[in-house]
């Protein structure tokens, strides 16, 4: 775990965020949160619109799919052996994809499953009276 001020936080072995601070002699306070519960809550605190926060979310969502067809042509046999016998610097341009392929996967993280639908498009719920909002994300 880490330490910023006075909250300690980590990532779990099952990719749960554990957020802990401690409030006097008695036990922490513990909250477990889902990495996409983070995010959305960075996000609205940093100022970003709900449509911004889905815009990025979609482009997430087109990354993490073109990563995978990418990574797929790009380790199949049939196209490696085709492109080493058929160009003169096949080997070169195999280094390369390979290249491509690896900043591809470093920017999408492999946070998303490439092969999720994009999600449903639901109404938004009416917002709470006041400054309290409660974070639910649907699992």
């Amino acid at each position: 775990m880490q330490k910023l001020y006075e909250v300690s936080y980590g990532i779990l072995d099952d990719g749960t965020v554990a957020l802990e601070q401690q409030s006097g002699v008695d036990e922490p306070n513990v909250i477990w949160l889902h990495p996409e519960q983070v995010r959305f809550i960075a996000r609205r605190v940093c100022g970003m619109s709900e449509a911004t926060a889905a815009k990025v979310t979609d482009l997430e969502r087109k990354l993490s799919v073109i990563t995978d067809r990418l990574e797929q042509l790009v380790t199949a046999d049939w196209f490696r052996k085709g492109v080493i016998n058929e160009c003169d610097d096949g080997i070169e341009m195999i280094a390369k994809l390979d290249g491509l392929v690896d900043l591809a996967v470093e920017m999408d993280g492999g946070r998303l499953l490439p092969d999720e639908p994009k999600p449903e498009e639901k109404q938004p719920a009416p917002k709470p009276k006041g400054d309290v909002a409660q974070l639910g994300l649907p699992m």
